[in-house]
């Protein structure tokens, strides 16, 4: 079985199916639940030695570190990247992917106490068709990153530092599910929704 993540892509981005085992997160709002124009996404798919992620956005210009492709880049969330957030009864799991396949992961036992990093198995760049945006994906060891517990709740950000001017002033930030609040803060896991594997 190859390290990578099988991802097809179409005309219309990427095609990641239910049937596949895919579970795919759109980011569509502001951080803070307002209507956005925002076209970001990401998936995963849990497999009994692997966790797949997946995921892009429509950027024009996206905003990437010095650091190579492929690799595992402290501080991502400074530059273009989407996250995705998983939830477990002992704590929960960050992974970021940035253009390229520049990635990030690390668990938490409670909001911010961080307990591990994790680098990839394999990270790469998804080819995407044109107008598309950009895509990356990251397998990385399951038992490691999530110790085989069920995933509780879930949530998915972007920061999209790219995105050109028009759009109104702070709108960099987006969420799957929002989390209204004085600033923003991704580091709620007692906010995010309830997931079920269907």
């Amino acid at each position: 079985m190859p390290d990578s993540p099988t991802i097809v892509t179409a005309a219309v981005g990427v095609t990641l199916t239910p049937k596949d085992g895919w579970h795919r997160l759109p980011i569509t709002t502001t951080w803070d639940g307002l209507a956005s124009d925002v076209s970001a996404w990401i998936a995963f798919r849990l497999q009994a030695d692997r966790l797949d992620v997946a995921g892009g956005a429509c950027e024009a210009a996206p905003v990437c570190p010095g650091s190579p492709a492929g690799a595992s880049t402290e501080r991502l969330w400074e530059y273009s990247v989407v996250e995705l957030f998983l939830v477990t009864a002992s704590g929960y799991l960050e992974v970021e992917l940035g253009p390229d396949g520049r990635h990030l992961a690390y668990s938490f036992a409670a909001p911010r106490v961080r307990t591990g990093s994790w680098v990839a198995r394999s990270a790469r760049q998804i080819p995407m068709p044109p107008g598309a945006g950009w895509g990356s994906a990251a397998c990385f060891d399951r038992p490691s990153v999530l110790a085989d517990a069920p995933i509780e709740k879930l949530n998915a950000f972007a920061h999209l530092p790219g995105r050109l001017a028009g759009h109104p002033a702070g709108a960099r930030l987006f969420a799957f599910h929002s989390l209204p609040g004085p600033r923003p803060d991704f580091h709620q896991p007692s906010r995010f929704p309830r997931w079920t594997a269907r």
